[in-house]
């Protein structure tokens, strides 16, 4: 065993080893004999807070509790042989103290000026303070209440003495080190364990609101009537999602519990409103609702090929018969003759009245819902023979295409001198706030916008005709064109038309259609499609912005809305001179030179039926409801119920 002895001469403490003769030890220092000298007292080390608080720990753990005696004493003793009580007041026997278990965690030291201690060390936290150590029970260093301590993120600033910085490496470190440094500032109490655990039971409650919300994706995949597993995978696609963002906002969100799970909750119909939203865009959009008609019965007497009309019967309402009634009663119905033969057919965006155009320039309006004998109203006048019929979307303005030009006027009260905008060819694309025209001049396209102002605020003073046309003054040229025009794509146009993405589309007579420039950044034209082999001359576009082309040699070309491509069909051999979309947009009335009429499933290329009326048909269009088809039939028009048109599809129609 080694001994400690203190140099007589330096007074330095040499420690002699057992082995080493003591008598011939000398002072490495002064080298001085150890001989003769008393070992030196060992010096005790002083507890420091860490100890002290160890110490009381495992006594205050020890102490049980004082067992009161059961058994009585044999001689119960009288008051008069109690003894006096002592008149001085007793000391109280200190209360063990319960102090909680230290709260040992993992740290780094980033800052030393002392530069004692470095890389990962054990903080413990104990009522006395603040500890760091390498080994249990063996503190380093120790920072007592009242250090000055600041923290910023899990870094801890102290100042006791010198300066160090240390970084918290424990669950919710930024929480810990925040109530350190409230602890050592005497805001609050020691922190615990138990307060920064992961509340793992929150989990369980995010994943039951996921799982309970998950049946909205199903609902949904069941009521747009898709396949069921497409349900599935969007339900587990969102449990996973919503199940994943509400356990972390369980274990990592700074909040209370409370308002984890309000969080919690909110995400879950967050995500679940989002995932509605986007699968509803790719859903196909349901048709809508048509009108049922007034009558639905069939129609109780069939017409004779070879007698008049018969003569209307009383209204069951009490008053004279609408043209509805007629149809749906006798299967068909005929307007009354104009002044020139019908060129061109529509219908009101507004209501249910049939807007027929004449070859003399002349538009008739037949209301449905009046009285059968009441006169129709006159709308604006085309200038020429009418062609097409179209309308402004946001307003009740008729665009009537003619071959003098297009005529732009309200509907229901046209101007004495209506705007036309002349031209060879003319289209417009009447956007809100952005109409446009695209008119054939001189073999050149010209893009300009519509002076709607002239519209609808004509000029005072008027010159004299019929019509109050525009000049160069009057329209105004978009961006980036130029202001001669642009020549016409391999230097012909059998067809002009917008597109409903907005492109202006041109013709050639071998077939192929190519997209001209209406404004925006210059760029050549391109051939946007070359399906068609022979001249395109008519086109259509459905309610949902479908299009549709037809070209001479009887070919139909259906392009379908936000599709790269178009599908191509035969209809027959004649050229195609009408083409017409139904209210929900399922079907296509097509028109050949011929006068034969065939409806058509676009989609799945199939012909439902087809008639060959007597005489010639120079236009067809579906009416206001989609069980109603039009035909011209020369200068009348003959509305006819679908299902009556279709049992009468094997024989010619009456004149």
């Amino acid at each position: 065993m080694r001994e400690t002895i203190a140099c007589r001469g330096c007074g330095r403490r040499v420690v002699v080893p057992a082995s080493l003769d003591r008598q011939r030890a000398r002072c490495p220092r002064c080298r001085t004999k150890l001989a003769g000298v008393e070992a030196a007292p060992p010096r005790e080390k002083a507890p420091d807070a860490y100890e002290t608080f160890l110490s009381q720990s495992v006594q205050t753990q020890t102490v049980a509790p004082a067992r009161i005696p059961l058994d009585l004493p044999e001689e119960v003793l009288s008051l008069d042989d109690a003894l006096p009580a002592d008149p001085r007041p007793q000391p109280i026997p200190p209360v063990p103290a319960f102090l909680p278990p230290p709260f040992r965690f993992p740290v780094q030291i980033l800052r030393d000026s002392e530069h004692r201690l470095a890389g990962q060390l054990h903080a413990v936290l104990t009522p006395h303070g603040l500890f760091l150590e390498r080994e249990p029970n063996r503190p380093l260093a120790y920072f007592p209440p009242g250090t000055p301590c600041q923290s910023e993120g899990s870094t801890l600033h102290l100042q006791a003495p010198g300066r160090w910085a240390l970084r918290a490496r424990a669950t919710q470190a930024r929480l810990l080190a925040t109530d350190i440094a409230a602890f050592l500032a005497g805001q609050r109490p020691v922190p615990l364990p138990t307060e920064y655990r992961r509340p793992w039971w929150l989990v369980g409650i995010g994943a039951m609101l996921a799982l309970g919300l998950a049946a909205g994706p199903i609902a949904m995949a069941d009521s747009a009537e898709v396949e069921w597993w497409i349900g599935l995978a969007l339900a587990a696609a969102f449990a996973l999602v919503a199940g994943t963002t509400n356990a972390a906002i369980a274990l990592f969100a700074p909040l209370a519990n409370g308002l984890k799970v309000a969080a919690m909750a909110a995400a879950t119909v967050g995500l679940l409103v989002l995932l509605l939203f986007g699968a509803s865009q790719f859903m196909p959009d349901a048709p809508p609702p048509s009108e049922p008609p007034p009558n639905e019965s069939p129609p109780t007497r069939k017409l004779d090929p070879q007698s008049p009309l018969l003569a209307p019967t009383p209204s069951t309402r009490g008053g004279p018969p609408t043209w509805y009634e007629l149809i749906y009663r006798d299967g068909m119905a005929r307007l009354d003759d104009g002044g020139a033969d019908v060129t061109a057919l529509a219908v009101s965006p507004t209501d249910d009245s049939v807007v027929v155009g004449h070859a003399d320039g002349s538009v008739r309006i037949w209301p449905l819902d009046q009285a059968y004998f009441e006169a129709p109203r006159l709308g604006p006048r085309g200038s020429g023979a009418v062609h097409r019929i179209d309308f402004h979307p946001a307003s009740l303005l008729a665009l009537i295409s003619g071959s003098g030009g297009l005529v732009v006027a309200p509907l229901d009260a046209p101007p004495r001198a209506p705007l036309l905008i002349p031209g060879e060819q003319v289209v417009a694309m009447m956007e809100p706030k952005r109409e446009r025209f695209a008119a054939i001049r001189n073999k050149r396209i010209h893009v300009r916008y519509v002076p709607m102002a002239m519209v609808n605020e004509p000029p005072e003073k008027l010159s004299p005709g019929p019509f109050l046309t525009t000049t160069s003054k009057d329209e105004a040229l978009p961006l980036n064109l130029p202001l001669g025009g642009q020549p016409l794509p391999n230097g012909e146009a059998t067809f002009l038309a917008w597109h409903p993405s907005g492109r202006l589309l041109c013709g050639h007579r071998n077939g192929a259609i190519a997209a001209v420039r209406a404004g925006g950044a210059p760029a050549a034209a391109l051939f946007v499609s070359r399906e068609h082999t022979a001249a395109v001359r008519t086109w259509a576009i459905s309610p949902y912005a479908d299009f549709a082309t037809g070209d001479d040699d009887g070919y139909v070309g259906y392009w379908p809305r936000e599709a790269k491509g178009i599908s191509k069909f035969r209809t027959g051999t004649a050229p195609i001179k009408g083409l017409s979309f139904n209210e929900c947009g399922g079907e296509l009335a097509v028109l050949d030179a011929t006068g034969r009429i065939s409806v058509w499933d676009p989609v799945d290329r199939k012909l439902q039926f087809e008639v060959k009326p007597k005489g010639r048909v120079a236009a067809a269009a579906y009416g206001p409801r989609d069980d109603l088809l039009m035909i011209a039939d020369g200068k009348g028009v003959q509305i006819w119920w679908v299902p009556e048109l279709a049992e009468q599809s094997q024989r010619r129609l009456t004149d």
